[in-house]
């Protein structure tokens, strides 16, 4: 089925799949009142001043866009939101000034990172129309004539990185074909739930960095999924003399992992000059708080105009260190960590990379995998067929979902490049063997140390809960309480074990 399509067909289904999902999107936002009312109360230096009633919606660090015509427009970051006016420091070129930066114009605003994946993916498609290839496209729409890997790397450490446990057979096997990758080959590696995704993930970035020398990109759709891979591997590499830097909002990454942030990786001398830059920026913007609350908000007086270009200096400033600083941590990185989104865009637009590692691509249409993919020389795609898919708003039909997942797309394509890894060690035995029959077609298995894993019980009144059972359902007339964060059992409610 794969073959049938020529590569014009399949590129413009493309592009009309991803126009219909970028205005469904855009509709939504408009539906659910994401998108806001706001006047340019003036423009100074780099940064705008807009007036929003509801300005509350939108932090320090947020892309904000604006929408024209349909269009979408991105307008820069916000560098502070107080008393509805919004602050944005712009990253639109010179020239646009006096198209889109007029006083008390009126322009509709909304969080822009959402969409700015549409538009990546719709450029994208745009060169590939205009004739532009590399061999990344070419897996996906050329003729499917690449060659299995020819595996010429023998791993002599099989434990695991960070532990003494030891790889099973598929991880060392996964982990060898990775490190065997020659420009322009490929491998797809079959993960099912608990059977060390991470874990080859974690070793296969080390020994391309320590036997290879080579820059790795780790990346998936989903912030957790990155978290997840690059964990613990910065302080293995620093040990080797390199490091791996996660790049993203800090509120979006586990704060496990700010210390693999490029701001925690600047030299002494930087981080000093950044913290009295941001004392002083803290000061102005406590002036402009005093300014606000004295003009009414009116944002028509001089003071509040000189306040600006005081904050448009300090960030001018700020901004040009931390882009040197970022730029270079970046740079001498040698693995880096971010979603498909963040590595379009800075610091990491024009940086490339030998390989790319993108885990979870069974939920990656392929437009987003080829923004990753056309980054690097060689590519390792980790995901499961049988789990969940890439989620749409405009397709619903599992078989065109299908079609249009990276990772799927290219096991039916090339379904001697794939391997799979073959031993779990999360559940129970008992649990994992259901799946493993009647999903995988038993192509995984249980290790021994399944038939040990229990549930770890505090004290419970729910005798029904015995540790001894690998699984106990709970029938219950009522729904789950929410505390806090954690969703508990209503115990109060009457159950009924079966």
């Amino acid at each position: 089925m794969m073959g049938c399509y020529t590569l014009s067909a399949v590129v413009k289904a493309l592009r009309e799949f991803v126009t219909r999902e970028k205005s469904y999107a855009l509709q939504e936002m408009i539906k659910e009142s994401k998108i806001f009312n706001a006047k340019i109360l003036g423009f100074s230096g780099n940064v705008l001043d807009l007036y929003c009633s509801e300005g509350w919606n939108f932090e320090v660090g947020d892309v904000i866009g604006f929408v024209e015509d349909g269009d979408i427009n991105v307008f820069g970051t916000v560098i502070d939101a107080n008393l509805g006016i919004v602050s944005v420091y712009l990253n639109l070129p010179k020239e646009s000034d006096g198209k889109y930066f007029s006083e008390e114009r009126n322009v509709r605003i909304f969080e822009a990172e959402p969409l700015v994946s549409y538009d990546l993916q719709l450029n994208l498609i745009e060169r590939i129309e205009s004739g532009w290839t590399n061999e990344a496209v070419e897996l996906f729409f050329g003729n499917p004539n690449a060659k299995p890997v020819n595996k010429t790397y023998r791993l002599t450490d099989i434990k695991c990185l960070g532990n003494e446990r030891r790889l099973d057979e598929s991880q060392v096997e996964a982990v060898e074909n990775i490190l065997s990758l020659n420009s322009g080959d490929f491998l797809l590696i079959i993960g099912p739930p608990g059977c060390g995704k991470t874990t080859v993930i974690k070793k296969a970035a080390y020994h391309l960095v320590r036997d290879k020398g080579e820059k790795v990109l780790v990346t998936s759709n989903a912030n957790r999924a990155v978290d997840n891979a690059i964990e613990g591997l910065d302080n293995h590499l620093q040990e080797i003399g390199c490091s791996c830097v996660r790049v993203g909002r800090p509120e979006k990454v586990d704060p496990k992992l700010y210390e693999c942030m490029p701001g925690s990786k600047f030299d002494k001398t930087l981080r000093t000059k950044m913290e009295n830059l941001e004392r002083e920026i803290e000061e102005a913007k406590k002036e402009r708080a005093e300014i606000l609350k004295r003009s009414k908000v009116s944002g028509d007086s001089e003071e509040l105009r000189k306040n600006s270009e005081k904050l448009a200096s300090l960030y001018a400033e700020r901004n040009e260190l931390l882009k040197k600083g970022v730029e270079r941590v970046v740079a001498e990185a040698s693995v880096v960590g971010s979603t498909i989104v963040k590595s379009q865009l800075y610091p990491l637009a024009k940086i490339n990379f030998d390989t790319c590692i993108i885990d979870e691509s069974s939920q990656v249409p392929i437009t987003m995998a080829l923004l990753a993919m056309i980054k690097a020389k060689k590519w390792v795609l980790i995901g499961d067929h049988k789990q969940l898919l890439p989620i749409f708003r405009t397709v619903k039909r599992q078989d065109l979902q299908e079609l249009l997942s990276a990772f799927v797309y290219l096991l039916k394509r090339y379904e001697n490049h794939s391997l799979w890894l073959k031993w779990h060690y999360r559940s129970n035995t008992q649990i994992i063997e259901f799946p493993s029959r009647f999903i995988y077609n038993e192509m995984i298995e249980p290790s021994p140390e399944c038939s040990k894993v229990k549930l770890q019980l505090r004290a419970c009144k729910l005798e029904v809960l015995d540790p001894e059972k690998p699984i106990v359902f709970i029938h219950t007339r009522g729904k789950a309480e929410r505390k806090g964060v954690h969703s508990a059992i209503n115990v109060r409610l009457k159950y009924a074990p079966r």
